[in-house]
């Protein structure tokens, strides 16, 4: 199976929140959210994400829904980040929620397929130990909309130093799916906090 890793880095950066973002329960802390929308993006994606809002996403690349005809629409805003490549490194930070869902692997082009799948988030903590929550997307049509982790699913996820995410289709394999994930609500934790 294919794994994206994401890490923090860098320093807080304290960004006004927009009407494209999405409310949060009052049980959550006042995140940064990753939305990918004021990255660039093609027809094709090959445009990898590198760092973005202190998290280095390596190996992951944004797509936009308006780009497409048919397919998985952003939660919020019109680009999402795509899961379906390859690992890198973290340092610690919370993890709250996200929205997610998944795509054939069609490089999302104008015709995209959403598709059933299980994405498996797993936390390492500095310890060795490790955490893991798995979420299921479920698709009724063409065109649907992406959906976000419930609330409290990411408690336990507090002072990691890397977090996995899996997307497994419906028979299985990584291969056969493409995860995408967008509006990321965490808080970096600091060296020397």
């Amino acid at each position: 199976m294919f794994a994206i890793k994401f890490v923090a880095v860098g320093g807080l950066l304290l960004l006004p929140f927009a009407a494209s973002m999405p409310t949060y329960s009052s049980s959550q802390p006042i995140c940064d959210v990753a939305n990918f929308d004021n990255y660039p993006v093609s027809i094709v994606n090959v445009n990898y994400i590198d760092e973005y809002k202190n998290i280095f996403w390596q190996g992951m690349t944004v797509g936009s829904s308006t780009l497409q005809l048919t397919g998985v629409k952003a939660h919020s805003g019109d680009n999402v980040a795509s899961l379906h490549f390859a690992d890198s490194k973290t340092d610690t930070f919370d993890l709250y929620s996200f929205a997610y869902g998944c795509a054939l692997p069609t490089l999302q082009g104008a015709v995209a397929v959403p598709s059933k799948c299980t994405i498996t988030v797993k936390g390492y903590f500095d310890s060795g130990d490790s955490v893991e929550k798995q979420v299921t997307y479920d698709p009724t049509g063409p065109d649907q909309q992406m959906v976000g982790t419930p609330d409290g699913l990411f408690s336990n996820f507090k002072n990691l130093k890397e977090v996995t995410l899996q997307a497994g289709g419906i028979l299985g394999g990584s291969a056969l799916v493409v995860g995408l994930i967008d509006d990321v609500c965490f808080v970096p934790k600091l060296k020397g906090e």
